[in-house]
Parts: structure tokens; C-alpha cells; sequence
């Protein structure tokens, strides 16, 4: 029997797909509203940006944010002229 994981966004286009491998989940973190031109930045032991890990919104994540990856950390960038919500963000690590 297959394994694995698989994510698709509210319009069900498919945004992960690591179903030939086991996908744990990691954490959870609560984003909380961010103001315009603020960001806000979630430390993630271990976070590397070498393939096994990958992130997703818990529901669905407000308009108007870029994400940035970098090793140890996720950074949530408010583009939008409008403070936005708060959502729940879920990282997964693969192995």
C-alpha cells in the first residue's frame, strides 16, 4: 500500500506531492496579522532548503503575502497595502 502525502489548495489544483515518500508533520505556528510593509518571521529548528522540507497553509492564507525560505527559518512578507489576518501555517519534513 502506497504512503505519503499529498496537498491540494482550495481551487484543488495539487500543490504537494511526495507520495512516494513518508511526510511527517513538524509543526504548526500561528501567523498573526501583519501590517503593511511589515513581515513576520517563524524559526524553524532544522529547516533546510534541501528537498524534505516544505510548508502549507493550514485553510487558506490571506492575500497579499510572499513567503521567503531560508535555512532555520520562514519569513512572512506583507505586499499588500491592507494589514491581513492571522492563519495557521504547518511545515512537514520528508524521511
Amino acid at each position: 500500500m502506497p504512503s505519503g502525502l499529498r496537498i491540494w489548495n482550495s481551487s484543488g489544483v495539487l500543490i504537494q506531492d511526495i507520495s512516494d515518500r513518508l511526510g511527517r508533520l513538524f509543526a504548526e505556528y500561528t501567523v498573526p496579522a501583519i501590517a503593511y510593509p511589515n513581515s513576520y518571521t517563524i524559526s524553524v529548528p532544522g529547516y533546510a532548503l534541501d528537498g524534505n522540507w516544505f510548508w502549507a497553509p493550514y485553510k487558506e492564507m490571506p492575500s497579499g503575502l510572499s513567503v521567503v525560505e531560508s535555512a532555520g527559518s520562514i519569513r512572512i512578507q506583507n505586499t499588500y497595502a491592507y494589514s491581513t489576518g492571522s492563519f495557521v501555517l504547518v511545515v512537514f519534513r520528508v524521511g
